[in-house]
């Protein structure tokens, strides 16, 4: 299938997705029970070296979580491109087409992205913003469990673009 129609399929998942997350899935509304579809999406991203356009798709995405998020403009910008360097540096090392690797690749990802975070913010010195590491653990797990099922469902959409 066309690739220009598969770029534009990741915008409108992207937009959905964002949508999603920050209408619904809030934090205020579902309390430690809210997933991060977005990162999830760009973990998603990393780790399939077949989405041409990749790195286009992670800074709209970066771009935005900063408009909808209402937070520190370019904060989810910068996490999410260094998150997606990370992860597409190691697809070379790993195969991410079999679920534990993707496992591995969220519980990291959203560890490392929320470290990011953590450390953007210090040198910030933003001090009314905490993470513990119960939260980061936390997150990595919700992301993983929500990961595992919409890194299928986008693998199943993917191989109908191939055909």
């Amino acid at each position: 299938m066309n690739k220009s129609l598969h770029f534009i399929y990741y915008i409108l998942v992207s937009i959905i997705l964002i949508i999603v997350q920050t209408a619904i899935l809030t934090p205020r509304l579902m309390g430690l029970f809210s997933p991060d579809l977005n990162l999830i999406l760009i973990i998603y991203l990393s780790i399939n070296p077949k989405i041409s356009n990749a790195f286009i798709l992670v800074v709209l995405n970066g771009l935005l979580m900063d408009f909808f998020s209402g937070n520190t403009l370019g904060l989810h910008t910068l996490t999410r491109i260094i998150v997606y360097i990370f992860l597409r540096n190691s697809v070379s090392k790993f195969d991410f087409k079999e679920t534990p690797p993707q496992v591995f690749a969220l519980l990291i990802a959203t560890t490392f992205f929320w470290a990011l975070i953590f450390l953007i913010l210090k040198v910030k010195s933003i001090e009314s913003f905490t993470i513990s590491l119960n939260l980061i653990i936390h997150q990595a797990t919700i992301n993983t469990l929500v990961g595992i099922f919409l890194i299928k469902f986008f693998r199943k959409i993917d191989a109908k673009f191939q055909k």
